[in-house]
């Protein structure tokens, strides 16, 4: 390569692999065959055909297939080497590859989603340049870390052809600068991300008026962009402006075919509506002049009006109102209708407009807003201002065309200067920024067969733009010289401003010697001069003419050729005047500055002429050129650049396609080359003092033990001249070519080793061979005596053991003889004895048969005779019955015939007899009422009943004496009557002489019913004085009652938390809610309160007293309670700061705080104050250690616990329908409030509840196995998701102090083998190797050490194993995630010595959770797949044998499709040499990812952490025995107190909260 040192004398040697020059292909292989007599050596190429060639035109190959990162680390820094490392790394898709500091990227031409986004943004963030793989991201990020660090601009300059991908580029790093822009202030988000937006959405907008296909791009941009993102001093985003530069307006009026002019043009002609289309009269492209010059109309895959739609889209994103839309639409087509104002020549002088122009001429005049004729006066005439006024004066046809081309172009760009200046005001700019970052996207060096006047003012600037490139480049090597501290004095520097000098003029302004743009400006001031006037001014000038940058064509006078450093560039001068003039008339300024249109006039403002006699001022295209190019170089002289240079691997634009040739074009033009030239110049070769030991190891075996510096040199001096070569503090630098000489003697003395080896190797295999063969003979021959003895051993068992089966068959005869005799003996003997007993169980049947039919047969007998007697009495009875009825009816016949006096004297004895029934009925009602109310009384306690059992006892003495006097009273009554029914029918006969003894008994029997009645009304008084005694009694009961009232409440606490309904809100909600109410079982029949009782007013009066004493009771002990839990919760409280412990395995302060909740009834309140205490307490504690995971432990424990108790035994109120004792209990709740004899009825009349009883009863309260449930109000219900916001809290709190604690050795585990590795780190482990393999394994035991430390934690504070596995689990993804993705984007990591690394450490890994247990790191080893399988392909031998299913469902099964890839494309063998895998599998690797691209959403090959909880609240119940929580605990010492009466407050902890039923 032309410029480069060619050092490789020597180097060549039969079997070297080397470059040969082709035409088509640039370069091709080839392989050095022998060595020929005249000092050529004899090459075979590709094709199979040999050709000699000098050592100098045949540059050496690089070993191994697989690219490199960075090509100046290349050992044969040459232009095909170049060219070779950028198409494999292609073709493996690294379409990114460093030159030193300058970035290569070649445009795939089909999206790479997994190299883009924010996962990719977020690996190279704070990332050192070239520690991950070239990326755009890592320019951006090193520009942004320069800027802040240094408070310096930094510049981005994109460069390459039309179709490289320049465009796509830049919006990736301002992508980048825009998200790392807002990571540092999430408030300003989503403002960066507005301008962001607006600077991408700006993007079609700009190209549409500014893009235009050429010959070599379809959208090619003919402009220069430099956009800046300011920064305020904190790194903030602050502002964005576009800046453009060098728009192509001479493409407006001239287009060659077949380019195309700019695409607004035909967007607007095949896109505009059909209202537009008549408004502006437009017409096909076709029909336009100025697009009518190219034949090109349509793009391939290009819908002009679709894009006219997306330009509209882009108008609006950034904030052009549709009106004003209007407006620059209306100027675009009024440029094109001037082009089609047609002229004509009324004399030479003299031309008008013709008349097929004519409508044009009006349409246009229309559209800017100015009158006809007035358009038409300034296209077709001259005015010049005197002093005697202005002199009109008409001009020609060719000055007129170009008086319209000139005000087309002015047009033109304005309007597209205005649109840049409204995106910046829509970005918004910050007038002072700190800083800033420019992105320059400018097109590249430009050839084509015939090269005009743009392409000249392109390469120029080119040339300028490769300037500032060279002296960063040499900048830069100088930079790293002096950091090394070696000596550069002495380099040479390649620069180009010789050919800079041609272009725009050498010396200042008075001593200036002109260069061509100056004598291009000079040339187009003379009307009548001529591009072949301009050539042989070019030619005549000696400054010019005489340097070796310019030449001059021998066939052609009107072309020159310029050597640029891109190569040799030949122009054509036949347009370059008419393409340099731009004339501003002052005529066209103030016509259009009086245009009716406010945007025509906003676009020429009206401004004074500056001279009194022209009013053409000629205005240079070249010159403004110059200017704007100048501004933008000082520009970015004031900022440190970074140089990205985009890459087109082939011209049509395929996916996969490489065209070498092409792609030598471009590195030349892009400066690629020139780069390298730069580094050839000075020491091109650099290598670090290990690595080029690691290398050339082989080459200083007998220099002893060194280090590795001191080594080096020893190689140097034994094999290389010392002037070569530089030594530096950390590397050592060689010449060009001085590497290829060491490389060589490296091979040769490998050769001649393996020449030795196979020797040896050959020898041991013939030796071992032979021994093989005689052992081999030998073991036959022992074989084959074993088997004829074997054989005689044989025949020898065979005898034996025909001898041996004789004897025993006849012993085998005489057993079976024997054994039949004995079976005959014992079969006649059975039958015998079997004979003997039938008979006597049958005699036996038969006499216990005779027993049963005599006794049979005498009950017989004896049960007829019996039914016979009975028989003959029933009939005797019922004979007498029959005739003492009748007698007895006969009777009454007889006495209903006498006198109805007696009846109604018996009427009135019976209405008699009748009251005192009534009376004695009542007399025991109330008995009965007060032996119900002391049987109440008994039940409800065993004191009272005791002493209710004596009042009633004496109460039913009282009962039976009125009763026997009421029995008594009754039968005396029944007797009279039955003597007096006999006296009146003895007297039927004789009446009127017993009528008056009938009387006298008569008057008897009425004094004596007087005196029984004063006896029944002593009885009512003494049951008046009885029930008298009975209420002083029942007072006496009632202070009873009073003193035994804390008895009760402790008594229903314990009823009702047993039977878990102290959530119902009918007991709740009833002034008794402080106090036990036993409910009674239902009645089979009417309900107890339907009972009818008597209800006297004594009675009625003395209940209301007792409920309002009752009340006021019930008032002090409710504020009491009140006080106390107040002062409990307060002690809850300073409890909680404290660290509680664990009893028995089990949460202390969980079930404390539950336990207390359960005791104090808070769950079913609606006011929720202890519950936001408890919250709060709990809070502050984790707030207080957010890196203690000794206290966050703790603190997950007991939260987790108390959450599965709030969601095990609550639910939200009115959820489910009353149980039986739920009903019972309200009931007796509803009867505890009629008043205390109602309470004490109920009690005496319940029966007890047994257990059992109802579905929900249990010994103590208990629910036969079933869970408590409270009803729980929203009060607990928010504690209860309060308390999961904890959980959520604590457990990642936990998961990021262990990720932050091991962080650190993460990043020094995958790169043991770049500090470590090699050839070096070999010779260190030999010395010792346990202490290497200790030094290696050091990171993965001090992160096993953390792990340690964290799971002892974890056990100290009884996390449940749950979440303990959960939390391993996910630290060990944690741990998958960032050793993976360090896999992924660094090569270094990917290779064979690396992978062998990470396998101890993963042995190391998996050793420490076999100890650890299952139950406390759950799946954590599978946790780590990725990582595992990715090693495994790593060191792995043969992978380019092993097939894509062998790969993707054996050795990867977990990876994607793209990490295989990339998997398999980054890995290199730093210790084999071996090969990656197949092309093969490469090939169907890339098919399935293109295939499946378009369904996958996720194109990323690295592994983003997941930090979700990884457990749900099912699965956290199943964790916890509800019944070992609810059971008895010691009060912790912080609730223990020392005052008496507050000393068992707590006490209730000591009992089981449930009882688990027999």
């Amino acid at each position: 390569m032309a410029g480069i040192p060619d050092k490789q004398s020597n180097l060549h040697s039969v079997g070297s692999r080397v470059w040969l020059r082709d035409l088509e292909h640039g370069w091709v292989r080839g392989e050095v065959l022998r060595l020929h007599e005249d000092g050529k050596l004899i090459v075979k190429m590709e094709n199979g055909t040999e050709e000699s060639f000098d050592e100098s035109e045949i540059p050496l190959q690089n070993p191994g297939e697989r690219g490199v990162e960075d090509m100046i680390t290349l050992t044969y820094l040459n232009e095909p080497g170049v060219l070779w490392n950028l198409k494999v790394r292609y073709q493996q898709d690294d379409i990114y590859t460093y030159t030193g500091s300058i970035l290569i990227a070649v445009n795939p031409f089909t999206p790479m989603p997994h190299l883009y986004g924010t996962h990719m943004m977020e690996q190279y963030k704070d990332a050192l340049q070239g520690e991950l793989s070239p990326h755009a991201y890592a320019i951006a990020d090193a520009s942004y870390k320069q800027m802040i660090t240094n408070r310096k601009s930094q510049a981005i300059l994109v460069s390459g052809e039309s179709g490289a991908g320049k465009t796509e580029t830049s919006k990736h790093i301002m992508q980048y600068l825009a998200w790392l822009g807002g990571e540092l202030d999430r408030s300003t988000i989503e403002k960066d991300r507005n301008i962001e937006q607006k600077i991408l959405e700006s993007n079609p907008l700009l190209e549409a008026f500014g893009n235009a296909k050429t010959v070599r791009n379809d959208n090619s941009s003919r402009f220069g962009k430099f956009t800046e993102i300011q920064f305020d001093q904190n790194g903030r985003i602050s502002g964005a402006a576009i800046r453009t530069y060098l728009l192509e307006r001479s493409r407006v009026v001239s287009v060659l075919d077949p380019e195309r002019n700019y695409h607004i043009f035909y967007q607007i002609c095949d896109g505009a509506s059909e209202e537009e289309r008549n408004a502006w009269n437009l017409r096909e492209a076709k029909d336009f002049s100025y697009l009518s010059s190219s034949s090109c109309f349509e793009l391939d895959g290009v819908n002009n009006a679709e894009e006219y739609i997306k330009t509209r889209h882009a108008m609006d994103i950034v904030g052009i109102p549709r009106e004003t839309q209007e407006c620059v639409f209306k100027a675009v087509v009024a440029v094109l209708h001037l082009g089609n104002i047609v002229f004509e020549a009324v004399d030479d002088d003299e031309s008008k407009v013709a008349s097929i122009g004519e409508e044009s001429l009006c349409t246009a005049a229309s559209l800017l807003g100015v009158p006809v004729e007035g358009l038409r006066k300034i296209l077709t005439t001259r005015t010049r201002k005197t002093v005697d006024g202005p002199i009109i004066s008409p001009i020609n046809v060719d000055a007129a065309i170009n008086t319209r081309d000139s005000f087309a172009k002015t047009l033109y760009s304005r309007t597209f200067d205005w649109l840049v200046e409204c995106i910046n005001k829509s970005i918004g700019q910050d007038p002072s920024p700190s800083s800033l970052i420019g992105v320059l996207d400018i097109y590249g060096f430009e050839e084509f067969a015939r090269n005009d006047f743009e392409q000249f003012c392109i390469n120029f600037a080119n040339e300028k733009l490769q300037q500032h490139f060279n002296q960063h480049v040499f900048k830069m090597e100088q930079k790293e010289y002096e950091d090394e501290g070696i000596e550069w004095s002495y380099i040479e520097f390649v620069d180009n401003q010789d050919v800079l000098d041609i272009i725009e003029g050498s010396g200042s302004n008075r001593s200036k010697i002109s260069g061509i743009l100056d004598l291009l400006d000079e040339s187009c001031k003379f009307p009548r001069f001529t591009h072949k006037d301009f050539s042989q001014k070019l030619y005549s000038s000696d400054f010019i003419s005489k340097s070796n940058r310019f030449f001059k064509p021998r066939l052609s006078e009107t072309e020159f050729a310029i050597q640029h450093y891109a190569g040799k560039v030949q122009y054509d001068t036949l347009n370059f005047l008419e393409k340099n003039k731009d004339f501003i008339v002052f005529e066209h300024q103030e016509l259009l500055s009086q245009s009716t249109e406010e945007f025509v006039c906003l676009l020429f403002p009206h401004e004074e002429a500056s001279g009194s006699q022209a009013s053409v001022k000629f205005s240079s295209v070249s010159s403004r050129f110059g200017k704007q190019l100048s501004e933008l170089m000082l520009s970015l002289q004031e900022m440190e650049p970074h140089y990205i240079r985009c890459i087109k691997p082939n011209k049509d634009g395929v996916p996969m396609e490489f065209d070498n040739s092409s792609v030598l074009q471009q590195l030349r033009c892009g400066g690629v080359l020139e780069a390298v030239r730069i580094s050839c110049a000075g020491y091109p070769s650099k290598r670090t003092y290990e690595e080029f030991y690691d290398h050339f190891w082989m080459m200083c075996l007998d220099a002893g033990d060194l280090e590795e510096k001191e080594l080096s040199k020893y190689i140097i001096d034994k094999h290389l001249p010392q002037k070569d070569t530089q030594f530096g503090k950390s590397r050592v630098f060689l010449r060009a070519g001085r590497m290829a000489e060491l490389e060589k003697k490296r091979m040769d003395l490998q050769n001649s080793s393996a020449t030795i080896i196979q020797a040896y190797v050959k020898s041991w295999l013939a030796e071992t061979y032979y021994l093989k063969a005689k052992s081999s003979i030998l073991k036959i021959q022992s074989n084959w005596r074993s088997y004829i003895a074997q054989r005689e051993l044989n025949r020898r068992k065979r005898e034996n053991a025909a001898i041996t089966i004789q004897s025993r068959y006849r012993s085998y005869q005489a057993r079976r003889r024997l054994l039949s005799v004995i079976h005959a003996v014992e079969t006649i003997q059975r039958a015998y004895r079997s004979y003997v007993h039938a008979k006597a169980l049958e005699a036996r049947k038969r006499d216990l048969a005779s027993l049963k039919i005599q006794s049979e047969w005498r009950g017989y007998l004896a049960r007829k005779e019996y039914q016979g007697y009975l028989r003959v009495v029933v009939l005797s009875q019922s004979l007498w019955r029959a005739k003492m009825s009748r007698a007895e009816v006969a009777r009454r016949r007889m006495e209903a015939r006498e006198s109805g006096k007696l009846m109604k004297d018996k009427e009135a004895l019976e209405s008699k007899l009748e009251k005192l029934r009534v009376i004695s009925e009542t007399v025991t009602n109330q008995r009965n009422d007060l032996r119900k109310q002391l049987k109440e009384e008994k039940a409800a306690k065993e004191k009272m009943q005791s002493e209710m059992l004596a009042q009633i006892s004496e109460t039913n003495q009282k009962a039976s004496r009125l009763e026997m006097m009421l029995s008594a009273a009754n039968e005396n009554h029944r007797s009279e009557t039955e003597k007096l029914k006999e006296r009146l029918s003895k007297a039927a006969h004789d009446h009127q002489q017993e009528k008056d003894l009938l009387l006298q008994e008569h008057q008897k029997k009425e004094q004596a019913l007087v005196e029984q009645n004063k006896h029944f009304e002593g009885i009512k008084s003494q049951l008046l004085k009885s029930s008298e005694e009975l209420k002083g009694k029942i007072s006496e009961l009632e202070a009873q009652l009073e003193k035994s009232m804390a008895q009760r409440d402790k008594a229903m606490e314990e009823a009702q938390i047993a039977s878990g309904l102290q959530g119902q809100g009918a007991v709740m909600g009833t002034p008794m809610s402080g106090h036990l109410v036993m409910s009674r079982p239902a009645l089979s029949g009417e309900s107890y309160k339907d009972v009818k009782k008597p209800r006297s007013p004594y009675a009625r009066e003395h209940i209301s007293d007792m409920d309002r004493r009752q009340r006021e009771i019930l008032a002090k002990q409710q504020q009491l309670l009140r006080e106390q839990r107040i002062a409990d919760q307060e002690l809850l409280m300073s409890a909680l700061k404290a660290d509680l412990g664990f009893q028995e395995e089990r949460p202390v302060a969980a079930i404390v705080v539950f336990r207390s909740f359960v005791h104090w009834k808070v769950i079913q309140q609606d006011k929720g104050t202890i519950f936001e205490r408890v919250s709060e307490a709990i809070g502050r504690q984790i707030e207080a250690c957010p890196d203690d995971n000794r206290k966050l432990g703790y603190w997950l424990t007991n939260t987790c616990a108390l959450y599965y108790l709030m969601q095990r035994h609550t639910k939200p109120a009115g959820t489910a329908g009353e149980n039986g004792i739920t009903a019972r209990l309200r009931l007796s709740g509803q009867q505890a409030a009629k008043g205390l004899l109602a309470t004490a009825a109920s009690y005496l009349t319940r029966s007890p509840i047994k257990p059992g009883d109802g579905p929900d009863a249990s010994a103590h309260g208990g629910t036969n196995g079933l869970s408590v449930q409270f009803e729980a109000r929203y009060p607990a219900l928010l504690f209860k998701q309060r308390l999961g916001v904890f959980v959520q809290e604590i457990f990642p709190g936990l998961r990021d102090n262990m990720k932050k604690e091991i962080s650190g050795q993460l990043g020094i585990c995958m790169n043991m083998s770049n500090t470590h590795g090699g050839r070096s780190a070999a010779r260190r482990a030999s010395k010792n190797p346990h202490d290497h393999e200790n030094e290696h394994l050091l990171p993965w035991r001090e992160i096993l050490k953390s792990f340690t430390s964290l799971l002892d934690v974890l056990k100290e504070d009884y996390v449940p194993h749950l979440l303990a596995s959960k939390l391993m689990e996910q630290l060990f993804t944690i741990i998958n995630v960032n050793l993976f993705n360090q896999l992924m984007l660094k090569r270094d990591c990917c290779s064979f010595s690396n992978g062998e690394y990470v396998k101890l450490g993963l042995g190391e890994v998996e050793h420490w959770l076999e100890k650890a247990g299952h139950e406390w790191v759950g799946n954590s080893w599978d946790s780590l797949s990725h990582l595992r399988q990715a090693v495994t392909f790593l060191v792995i031998h043969q992978k380019a044998k092993k097939s894509l299913d062998e790969i993707r469902k054996d050795l990867c099964p977990s990876l994607t499709v793209q990490q295989i890839y990339r998997l398999s494309t980054m890995y290199w063998d730093d210790r084999f040499g071996t090969e990656s895998v197949s092309h093969e599998v490469l090939s169907e690797l890339k098919i399935i990812m293109n295939s499946a691209g378009q369904q996958s959403q996720n194109h990323s090959f690295l592994l983003d952490e997941d930090s979700a909880i990884p457990f749900s609240a099912e699965e956290l119940s199943r964790t916890y025995d509800g019944l070992n929580l609810l059971q008895s605990i010691r009060v912790p010492e912080p609730l223990q107190q020392s005052d008496d009466e507050r000393k068992d407050r707590f006490q209730f902890l000591t009992k089981n909260l449930i009882t688990p039923s027999v």
